[in-house]
């Protein structure tokens, strides 16, 4: 069911240099962060040599926080939710799982499942940026394989079967989706391929960590079959049918990787880290265009970390420390 194709697994590279612009999250229901933020973002057209970090959209923190204040009531969360920004959707998440005493992180036995960008090709695994970023005893289980490209269904199914036999507490998927997706055809054929996947993650009943598409489509033809790639209108339809199934499970916590892979399309200034100096989103990439260097998963790492503490705010904030 995977197209022969494929030569190589994506790394869902892409995503990392992703999270510097602010902007919509490709999906009917979606609404843009704000204005200020991607104004920012589309003027910080990466000076040679940035000389210093600006708050804003390049910022790791400058998504951290909602976009708007909150109510209390459950049934106004619900409702804000159906047509939230994934800023403010994560936030609202965090807030319902508060309020249902579910909203602390249990770290201590983590599964990770998915490709390459999770199996670390190219850059560092993200089991191994887990271990050293968890601050608590725990135990990591390491499913993902550079190799899933080869059978999607095949290896998604197995994968999940392993993390749940581990009886893993939290289950990080960034990049699995991303092959049933990404596989020659029209629109409909990628939709019940994706269909696939997300029955798949059905069977998934604690915390999952799910990551969206990112638009991959200036990766190096010889790394990523063109015909594999989904054009733009296709790739807003599965990611907005990723978000409309992630919305409705309070325990699946969605990484907007379409949003963040944003700056990748345009080569911003983006800071790795707070207090350091923007640099250009191209040198955290590695030379195919699609897998993150060591630096390109910091990038996304010191992402994931607030945007986790947001859907999670009952979490110690020394928990998880990349």
């Amino acid at each position: 069911m995977s197209p022969a194709s494929r030569t190589y697994s994506f790394a869902l590279a892409g995503l990392l240099a992703l999270a510097a612009c602010s902007g919509s999250r490709k999906s009917e229901a979606a609404q843009p962060l704000s204005s200020t933020a991607a104004a920012t973002a589309s003027t910080q057209r990466a000076p040679a040599k940035p000389e210093a970090s600006t708050p804003g959209a390049a910022d790791p923190l400058a998504n951290a926080a909602p976009t708007r204040n909150l109510p209390d009531s459950q049934a106004e969360l619900e409702a804000l939710l159906a047509t939230a920004s994934p800023q403010d959707e994560t936030a609202i998440k965090g807030k319902l799982r508060k309020l249902g005493g579910k909203a602390s992180l249990d770290l201590s036995r983590p599964a990770v499942v998915g490709a390459s960008l999770s199996a670390g090709f190219g850059g560092i695994a993200l089991s191994e940026a887990l271990d050293k970023g968890i601050r608590s005893e725990h135990h990591i289980t390491h499913l993902a394989s550079t190799m899933f490209f080869k059978s999607p269904f095949q290896n998604g199914r197995t994968q999940i079967d392993e993390a749940l036999a581990a009886d893993a507490t939290v289950v990080f998927a960034l990049d699995l989706l991303f092959w049933y997706a990404y596989t020659p055809g029209d629109l409909d054929a990628r939709m019940a391929s994706l269909e696939v996947g997300l029955r798949n993650l059905e069977r998934v009943d604690r915390v999952l960590v799910l990551g969206d598409l990112p638009d991959m489509h200036k990766g190096q033809p010889w790394m990523l079959d063109p015909s594999s790639v989904p054009p733009p209108d296709q790739l807003e339809s599965l990611n907005a049918r990723i978000h409309d199934w992630a919305r409705q499970r309070l325990h699946v916590h969605l990484v907007p990787l379409a949003e963040w892979s944003m700056a990748l399309a345009t080569d911003e200034a983006v800071v790795v880290s707070p207090g350091e100096k923007p640099v250009l989103a191209s040198s955290l990439m590695n030379p195919d265009g699609l897998h993150p260097n060591a630096e390109g998963v910091r990038y996304m790492l010191k992402r994931l970390d607030p945007n986790l503490q947001l859907g999670f705010p009952d979490t110690a904030p020394d928990a998880l420390e990349f």
